[in-house]
């Protein structure tokens, strides 16, 4: 295929996966749910090859879209 992927969030704010899960979670309004993690025993692939973080490299967006985040994560969650 020829087509190509942008990232489109923001490349000024990382975040953990937790920290992420916990703000879908909170997004749900589901009071039941909470993040499972399972840790080093339950990974399918080797430590070095987890992802443990987010942080979203856009400048491909940026140099061919013009594309530039206006607002953070935490600041477009409530926004739907």
């Amino acid at each position: 295929s020829g087509g190509k992927t942008y990232n489109i969030g923001s490349s000024k704010e990382p975040i953990t996966i937790l920290e992420l899960a916990q703000l879908i979670i909170s997004l749900s309004n589901n009071k039941n749910l909470e993040p499972k993690i399972l840790g080093d025993t339950f990974l399918d692939r080797e430590n070095h090859r987890e992802i443990f973080f987010r942080h979203a490299d856009t400048s491909l967006a940026s140099k061919e879209l013009k594309f530039e985040a206006e607002i953070s994560l935490k600041e477009g969650q409530g926004k739907q």
